[in-house]
Parts: C-alpha cells; structure tokens; sequence
C-alpha cells in the first residue's frame, strides 16, 4: 500500500494526526510537518515540506515509524 502512495485515509481502520508547521530553515526548505497514521497493525509518517519561495508543499513518502503514539498537540490530518 505505502508504494502506491496512499494517504491515510486509504488505510482502512487508520487514524491519522499532523503536527503543526515547525521552521526548518535548511537546504531551502522553510518549514515541515509529520504527519502519522495508525493501522491496526502498524503505524506510519511522513513529512510534508514548505520550501523557500514555492506556495506548494512537498509531500514526502510513507515510512515505517518508530513513533508509537500520536505527539502531543498533533490534529486531525491536512486535506
């Protein structure tokens, strides 16, 4: 599922939350986000980055996480 690039609300049974914008000033990005879904059997993230001078964000893919639980203050996904 994670090679066909699926967001989480293809992953049936997954809950998914997004941290908010952290400033990433490095190699021209601006700021990036984590975004992490739970399955019923594992949990996944991936990052979402703002680069310098774009209105468009990057979309990372999704990776096994080590993160086992949802940090604090994260929301519901982005659209």
């Amino acid at each position: 599922m994670l090679n066909r690039g699926l967001a989480p609300t293809g992953f049936a049974g997954s809950e998914a939350r997004a941290t908010g914008w952290i400033a990433f000033p490095h190699h021209g990005c601006r700021a990036c986000r984590i975004v992490i879904c739970a399955t019923p059997i594992s949990w996944f993230q991936r990052h979402d980055w703002q680069h310098e001078g774009s209105a468009g964000i990057q979309i990372g893919r999704w990776i096994a996480s080590p993160i086992r639980r949802f940090p604090a203050g994260a929301t519901d996904p982005p659209p």
